[in-house]
């Protein structure tokens, strides 16, 4: 049986560094079953599920969902190092700094402090 907390704790270093790590598991295996995770969304990138475990340091490891590869799950495994779903802070920084819309964010945020100024 795969343990999460395990592979968690053994690819911390690199999942911190900002690695993506492919794994291949069991279908028993798979991150609905463990206590340690949630159903969660994700930024739609060909994904069929994505799961979440969140930390105290306000981060969460996210397990991306990818369809069965030879019997088995093909999972996507990575570190956000900021959990949207801790408050309104990280969630405007998980947006602005960890998602393909960040830099469409930002640019809006430029536009409308500009024009705000301009009206000054």
């Amino acid at each position: 049986m795969h343990c999460w907390q395990t592979f968690i704790a053994s690819n911390w270093v690199a999942l911190a560094a900002g690695k993506k790590i492919w794994i291949n598991v069991r279908h028993s295996d798979h991150p609905r079953f463990s206590p340690f995770f949630k159903a969660n969304t994700g930024w739609p990138v060909g994904q069929q599920c994505d799961f979440t475990a969140s930390y105290r340091d306000g981060s969460r490891v996210h397990v991306q969902c990818f369809g069965s590869e030879r019997g088995l799950l093909r999972l996507l495994v990575h570190r956000d190092q900021f959990d949207p779903d801790q408050g309104a802070i990280n969630l405007f920084l998980h947006g602005l700094l960890e998602t393909p819309a960040g830099p469409m964010l930002a640019l809006v945020a430029l536009v409308g402090g500009l024009r705000a100024s301009m009206r000054l």
